[in-house]
This record gives C-alpha cells, sequence and structure tokens, in this order.
C-alpha cells in the first residue's frame, strides 16, 4: 500500500524521540504509588510460539512444554483460560481445549468458514460458561464451554459477499454482545446482538477500513470503535456520539478504559509516519494529555494502565512493520514519564499481573541474541528474569497469566 511506501521511505528521517528520555531526572515529582500489588499471586504463565504452547514459572521464567497442535499448525492469536481449562485458536480454523495444568486435549472444534488469514485473528471471550468467537464473513458462535458444542450462530449478511474479518475478540456488556468488521473493502459494520439468543440488536455502517484496533471496548453505554478515528458511540444504537481524529490509514489501537479516562495509541492525524500515547476524557472526547510513541506501528499495542500507571512503548523505527519498541511507565494523571527501559524490546502486547510486566522481547537494543520472553518490575522497569529456551525473534504473541486474583490478558 502506498502509506505503508510512504513510511519505509522516512526511515532515513531522523527519529522524533519520546518527550521524557531522561531516566535519572524526569518524573521525580510523579506519585508512583498505585502498584500494590503481591507478585506471588500469580500461579502460572501460558504463552505460545508456533504450534507449541508453555507453561511458564511468574517467579522464575522456567517453562516447559505443556501442549502442542500439529505440526505447522501455528497458535493464531492470544491464549485464553476459564476455569481450568486452556483454550487456543489455530491457524486451521480449530478451536483446542487443554486441561491447564496436564496440557491434555479435552476437545478440539472446526470452526464454520473461518478461513486462514493473516489478517483474521479471532479470540474467543466467556461469559456464563458460554464462548463467543468470531471469524469470517461476520460469523459470532455461542459454544458451550465445557463441551464446545454449538449453542448459537450468527451469520451476519450484506449486500456484498465480500469477506468481514474479524480481528481480536468481541465485547461482552450486559446482555449486549458488539463486534466489528475489518476489510480494506471500505464496507464495514459495528454489530449488536443479544449474547443469550444471538439475535441481531442493531448494526451500523462504519467509515473506511472498520474496526483496526482488535476490539471495541464498552463502559457506562458507551462504545468506544478505535477504527480510522476513535470513536465514541450510543450502547442503545450505535449512533456517533463524538469522534477523535487520526491518521486514517493506521487508525488507533484497542482501547482501554480507566476511571473517567479512556487510552489509547493512535497516529497522528498530521504527522502520519508517527504516533501518540492518548488520553481522552471518556464523556466528552476531550484531550487530557498525550504522549509520543514514535513510528506509528506502535498503535498495534494497546496500553496497560495500573494503579497510577500507564505502561506503552515507543516504536524506535519502521522496520518491515515489526514491533521494536521501548517499554515506558508514565502517570495515568499527567502522563509524565516514570521510567523508560531503553535496553529493551518489546515483540507483541505487555501482560500486566501483580507488579510484574510480561512479554515477548529482547534483553539488548541491537536485538543479536534472539528472542526471550522477559519480566520486568512494572514499579521500575527492571528486569526480574527472562527465558531464552523456547522463543526466537519472531515471536509476537503475548502471553497470559493466571494467579490467584484473576487472569490477567493484554
Amino acid at each position: 500500500m502506498m502509506h505503508r511506501l510512504f513510511r519505509l521511505l522516512s526511515v532515513v528521517c531522523s527519529l522524533v524521540w519520546f518527550t521524557s528520555c531522561n531516566n535519572d531526572d524526569e518524573g521525580l515529582g510523579v506519585d508512583k504509588g498505585g502498584l500494590e500489588a503481591d507478585h506471588s499471586l500469580n500461579q502460572m504463565v501460558y504463552t505460545s510460539m508456533q504450534e507449541h504452547i508453555y507453561a511458564l514459572d511468574p517467579a522464575t521464567g522456567e517453562s516447559r512444554l505443556l501442549a502442542s497442535l500439529a505440526e505447522n499448525n501455528y497458535v493464531e492469536n492470544v491464549l485464553e483460560y476459564h476455569n481450568g481449562i486452556l483454550y487456543a485458536v489455530s491457524e486451521s480454523n480449530g478451536l483446542y481445549a487443554f486441561e491447564a495444568q496436564s496440557g491434555q486435549l479435552l476437545w478440539k472444534k472446526g470452526l464454520p468458514d473461518f478461513n486462514k488469514s493473516s489478517i483474521h485473528k479471532t479470540h474467543p471471550v466467556f461469559y456464563d460458561n458460554k464462548i463467543f468467537v468470531a471469524g469470517l464473513r461476520g460469523i459470532m458462535m455461542a459454544l458451550d464451554a465445557t463441551t464446545g458444542n454449538t449453542i448459537w450462530q450468527f451469520d451476519f449478511k450484506v449486500e456484498s459477499d465480500y469477506y468481514k474479518n474479524m480481528y481480536g475478540k468481541p465485547a461482552l456488556y450486559g446482555d449486549y454482545l458488539l463486534y466489528g468488521t475489518l476489510s480494506g473493502l471500505e464496507d464495514n459494520y459495528l454489530v449488536c446482538l443479544n449474547n443469550q439468543t444471538g439475535k441481531l440488536q442493531w448494526v451500523v455502517p462504519l467509515e473506511g477500513e472498520g474496526v483496526k484496533g482488535q476490539t471495541v471496548v464498552v463502559s457506562d453505554d458507551i462504545v468506544y470503535v478505535p477504527g480510522e478515528n476513535f470513536e465514541a458511540r450510543s450502547l442503545e444504537d450505535g449512533e456517533l456520539i463524538w469522534s477523535f481524529p487520526t491518521w486514517k490509514h493506521e487508525g488507533t489501537s484497542k482501547p482501554v478504559v480507566a476511571g473517567d479516562k479512556i487510552l489509547f495509541n493512535g497516529a497522528i492525524e498530521d504527522s502520519p509516519f508517527y504516533a501518540k500515547l492518548y488520553c481522552l476524557d471518556k464523556r466528552s472526547g476531550e484531550l487530557i494529555w498525550e504522549v509520543e510513541t514514535g513510528y506509528n506501528d506502535a498503535v498495534d499495542v494497546s496500553p496497560n494502565v495500573a494503579g497510577n500507571f500507564v505502561f506503552g512503548f515507543y516504536q524506535e523505527a519502521d522496520e518491515n512493520s515489526q514491533l521494536r519498541g521501548r517499554p515506558f511507565a508514565v502517570s495515568l494523571e499527567t502522563g509524565e514519564q516514570i521510567w523508560k527501559n531503553e535496553n529493551i524490546t518489546i515483540r507483541a502486547l505487555m501482560t500486566y499481573a501483580n507488579g510484574r510486566l510480561i512479554f515477548p522481547g529482547f534483553n539488548n537494543i541491537d536485538n543479536s541474541t534472539g528472542g526471550s520472553i522477559l519480566c520486568l518490575d512494572a514499579a521500575t522497569g527492571e528486569i526480574i528474569w527472562q527465558n531464552e529456551e523456547p522463543y526466537y525473534p519472531f515471536a509476537r504473541i503475548a502471553p497470559i497469566v493466571v494467579a490467584q486474583n484473576g487472569v490477567f490478558k493484554p
């Protein structure tokens, strides 16, 4: 695409550095409280590499191979955990359920019309012992989480026969189930179903390529849509409430709600090669603060929020669309930098769990030693452990953490 070519040409230009790069002097007045977390609550880390699924000790990073799919049938997206069962979606349109301790396969189910595609990355969500999962052509299914049996299936029909790619996961809110489509054919929609019956509640068209930021988010009866622009829409009927402009060819990341704020990474409207971490008032859409995050591949990674900390990364360069960001933490209230680790490279979403940040990446600035799974102290950005054994430089799927106080996901 033309905008990708422009971005590759822009590598020769000097980078616009993060607004607060000095780790020694910046952020000294920032409240570093709010991470009142006991990392001993973390019980297991689960992640994947190609067709393999690994379990890691959250205290040491020691890993063991838990389960494997068929050779070259890669795990497609972030794993999911529910009630002692670990779920994986494969590139061959299969949903697999494994016993989380032993790795024993409990069941697998082929998903209809979920064709293998680099832009189709379905992600299951759970409610009331049901799995909700969506795929190409706007198909949504509700499955029994224990057996994998189909409860209902909704096929989204439009006048055209174009693929309606569901990239990411649907959003649950009360009896509502919401998801958006993603297509370069500029024929996209935001769909709202009843999650008990699969009945269509409403559908509204979206501009351009649709939901670019993996998933919509719902809070206080407002649906936040990370598309070509960042939009707030009514849960009742999908009508537009407000819109925040970004560069439409890249759009915005998955948003995160924190109290009265909504945060996301977005490509800068008038400077399309670069992105910012934006913090808005979630009701009005008014800008509270913004922080530069480098090249606009940063929109592929959504921020994490814990206490007064917002965790993100600064993308150093646009290199074959591969994430090579440096992790940082800023204040939720002001956007002022708390810490930044210049020696760490992030290759996928970060997962926050009880004072720890865990993600695939590199513990060096030139990426010369191969890939690792890394664990940082969320309050300081310092490395707690790293494990290089099962990982390769192109590991791109984030881990999940099962803890005594919940399941932590990116």
